[in-house]
Parts: structure tokens; C-alpha cells; sequence
């Protein structure tokens, strides 16, 4: 069992935000279902969602990105894994229960479900926090995977705060928290391989680990003014959403210079994100707003891919202008030495139109346009999460890349003439042989 007991369901209040809502752009991509993030459903609801976790409780998040190296088929991920969970596939990621309503993602922003279990083990060096951990695991269109692991422990800010500076010693299933992702994300990329959902491989995988903690304060006595209870607890704030495991001994300058910003809309919503934790509290949207701050994170992982991937293309394309320029200077060698370069240099280009076309307007999700606060949130989190400087390093990068591409193409060309010349050359020496010998043949003896 949790560390905090469970409570029954509870009604949800009707009107969301509808008085702020704008109209969705023309053109805008159709919603679709974010998947299930809220908090787990209540024991015996056939299907029912699970009101609000109780005032003693608090619900922790592990977040654990990895790379799929993979091109998939987003069309055909939906469909299978729509249909093994039984939905249609259109609807194959929204199965769940979940407090508040989703935002309207689409397209490769929306995250899919490829896998859930309950009754995970979770420890930290040696105590045990739950025996009932639940895990979710989503892949984005932009290949990257979310292994999220959910359980309660006790609104005890202090020691939540503690267990967030130390997620990456926790231990999932008796194992370390990166061996036990690493084995859930080797996993998932052989099941994408073997139901025929990717296009192929980027051979470069993305190997850095890290692990996002983030805690759910469901609505309580002390939350009725979110500035209120920052002002309250600042050093745990802190020890939470950003890794300060000295949080206790921070000074008032430190605390001055922390800058903590309360993202929520009403006085009572609790939305602070940094780049190593959230805290989130919200009566009608927390579902809605763990997704964004999953999307961003998500994005940032993505990013951070591409960049590593940017660069291992950068490095081979050195290696191919290093070949064109010691190509042999023999004709016959040469040829077959540039044509090997020229179909290397094939596959790297395709490989970088490719990475162009996936990083396209990657910090922009117009789904959100039609609200203004979880469109703001989401600026506020790419700010956050430096997405629009990653975004910007990648295409520099790439940019580069089509040089390095064009200075390879440039020696191969130069090459080829070079090999063309020499065979004219030849052609033209063996024409006047043979044109002597004729004359020497004419010549009466």
C-alpha cells in the first residue's frame, strides 16, 4: 500500500474555465484525448474516476525520458496500440481516469499509452515509500519515450521535498530507478520494432538519464491562497522543483534569488515548474496541466536528442570529406572509393532533411490558442525548459551540417572531373598510339 490511504471518489464541478475560453483558430488541428494522468481510479468503480487525493496525501511522479532512436509511424502506433487496449484508434490513448479535463493536444503532441501497470514496489534506500506505485508509459510523435511512475506519500512537505532531491537513488521493483528504465525502454523500442509501427533507425541513440519528480497537492485548508503557502514554505518549494537538497539551510538571500513564480490562473492553483521538478495544485485542471509540463520536458529531452544526433552526423560528415580528399589516385580505385563516399553521403542528407522536417515548428502547439491560460503555461514551461535556445542550437547546427554535406559533394565532384580528365587523357594517348601504328603501317617498306 501507499504511504497515504486513498479516498473515495468525488464529484467534479462542472464549469471549466469555459468564461476565458477563446475560439479554436481556423485550421487548427482536432483535439485529441491527452491519456490518463490523474490520480489512479477509486477501488470497485467499474470505470470511474477518482475524486481528489485525501488532505493527508500527496501524489508523486517520476518521470524517466528515454530515446526510441526509432522513425515511427505515428498512424500505425495509435491503430495498434488503440486496439490492443481495446478502444478505437482515435481513442486508444485517452482511456483513464484523471482529475480535471485535458488540453487539446493533436498530432505528435498528443502522447500515446503503450503501457500500464499497478503494484510497483517503490524504496529509497531501504525504506519502502509504496508496495502500489502505478506506471504509465507514452511515446510522443517526435520519438521520445515517458516512463511515469505514480504513488502517494504523506503531505509532509519536508520529507517530499527530501524524497525529490534524492529520486535518482530510489529503487522501482528492487532495482536501481535508471536500470529498471533502461529495461522498460529497451522493451517498448522492441515491441515498436515488432509490430511494424517505425519507417527505420537513427543508429545514434541518445543515452543520458535523467528523472523528473513531480508532486500533486490535491486542494486543502492550506491551499486556499497558493501565495499564501509558498510564502509558508519556500525552502521545501525549493527542495522540490529545484534539487536543493540543502533547501533547510538556504539563506534569505538564496531564497530572494530562487525565483519561484506561481504560474496558476485562480488563487488557489498551485502550478511552479522548474527544469528539475514541479508542484502542482489545481481543483479543475490537474490533469491538463501535467500533461503540458510533461510535453515540455518531453520536447527538452527531444531537443537534446537531436542536438546528439546533429552531432554524430557532424562527425561522419568530417569523416567523408577526410575520405573524398585521400581518395586514391588511381582512376580505377578512385571511382569505386567515391561512389562508396557519394551513397554514404546519400543516406546522411536523407537522414538530415529528415531531422529537418521533424524539428519544424517544434515549439509551437497552436491546439492551445484556444486558452489563454494553458497557452501562456506552455510559454511559460518552453522559457523553462530552454526549448526555443535548443530548438535554435539544433537548426544552427544543421545548418552547418548541409555546409559540411556541400564541401563533401564539392570534393567528390572534383574528384570525379579529375578521374574524367585522366580517362580522356588516356582515350586520347591510345587514340594517337593507334592512329601511329596505322601510319607506320601505311609506310611502304
Amino acid at each position: 500500500m501507499d504511504d497515504a490511504p486513498r479516498t473515495p471518489a468525488a464529484p467534479e464541478s462542472p464549469a471549466h474555465r469555459t468564461a476565458r475560453a477563446a475560439p479554436a483558430p481556423v485550421g487548427a488541428p482536432a483535439p485529441v484525448a491527452a491519456p490518463p494522468i490523474g490520480p489512479a481510479p477509486a477501488a470497485g468503480a467499474a470505470g470511474g474516476r477518482a475524486g481528489p487525493a485525501p488532505t493527508t496525501a500527496a501524489d508523486f511522479i517520476l518521470a524517466i525520458p528515454f530515446d526510441l532512436d526509432l522513425e515511427l509511424d505515428v498512424q500505425k502506433v495509435r491503430a495498434h496500440y488503440g486496439r490492443r487496449d481495446g478502444a478505437a484508434p482515435s481513442e486508444g490513448a485517452a482511456a483513464g481516469a484523471g482529475a480535471g479535463s485535458e488540453p487539446p493536444l493533436a498530432g505528435r503532441n498528443a502522447p500515446i499509452v503503450v503501457g500500464r501497470d499497478e503494484g510497483r514496489t517503490v524504496s529509497l534506500d531501504g525504506e519502502e515509500l509504496s508496495t502500489s506505485a502505478r506506471e504509465e508509459v507514452w511515446i510522443y510523435g517526435f520519438e521520445i519515450g515517458l516512463i511515469l511512475v505514480r504513488f502517494r506519500l504523506r503531505r509532509d512537505l519536508a520529507r517530499i521535498a527530501r524524497v525529490a532531491c534524492a529520486a535518482e537513488r530510489i529503487d522501482v521493483g528492487g532495482r536501481p530507478i535508471y536500470a529498471y528504465a533502461d529495461d522498460r525502454a529497451a522493451s517498448v523500442r522492441r515491441e515498436l520494432q515488432a509490430c511494424g509501427c517505425t519507417r527505420g533507425r537513427y543508429e545514434v541513440l541518445y543515452t543520458e538519464r535523467d528523472v523528473y519528480p513531480v508532486v500533486v497537492l490535491p486542494p486543502g485548508p492550506d491551499l486556499k491562497d497558493a501565495e499564501a503557502f509558498l510564502a509558508e514554505n519556500p525552502g521545501a518549494t525549493i527542495g522540490i522543483v529545484g534539487g536543493e537538497d540543502q533547501w533547510e539551510r538556504l539563506s534569505p538571500f538564496a531564497l530572494s534569488r530562487s525565483e519561484i513564480k506561481n504560474l496558476g490562473y485562480y488563487q488557489d492553483e498551485l502550478i511552479i515548474a522548474k527544469e528539475w521538478g514541479a508542484l502542482i495544485s489545481s481543483r479543475d485542471e490537474e490533469r491538463g496541466i501535467l500533461a503540458l509540463v510533461f510535453l515540455a520536458y518531453a520536447q527538452r529531452w527531444a531537443l537534446q536528442s537531436y542536438n546528439h544526433l546533429t552531432n554524430a552526423r557532424q562527425d561522419e560528415a568530417l569523416r567523408l570529406l577526410a575520405q573524398a580528399k585521400g581518395a586514391s589516385p588511381s582512376p580505377l580505385l578512385s571511382g569505386r572509393r567515391l561512389r562508396a563516399i557519394a551513397a554514404k553521403l546519400f543516406g546522411a542528407n536523407e537522414d538530415r532533411i529528415a531531422l529537418l522536417n521533424a524539428i519544424r515548428d517544434f515549439t509551437s502547439v497552436p491546439e492551445l490558442m484556444q486558452d489563454w491560460h494553458l497557452h501562456n503555461l506552455y510559454q511559460d514551461l518552453a522559457k523553462t525548459f530552454f526549448l526555443n535556445d535548443l530548438y535554435r542550437l539544433v537548426v544552427q547546427k544543421n545548418e552547418e551540417l548541409e555546409k559540411a554535406y556541400a564541401s563533401v559533394h564539392s570534393h567528390l565532384m572534383s574528384s570525379r572531373l579529375f578521374a574524367v580528365e585522366v580517362y580522356m587523357v588516356i582515350v586520347v594517348a591510345l587514340e594517337g598510339i593507334l592512329l601511329l601504328a596505322w601510319f607506320l603501317s601505311e609506310i611502304p617498306h
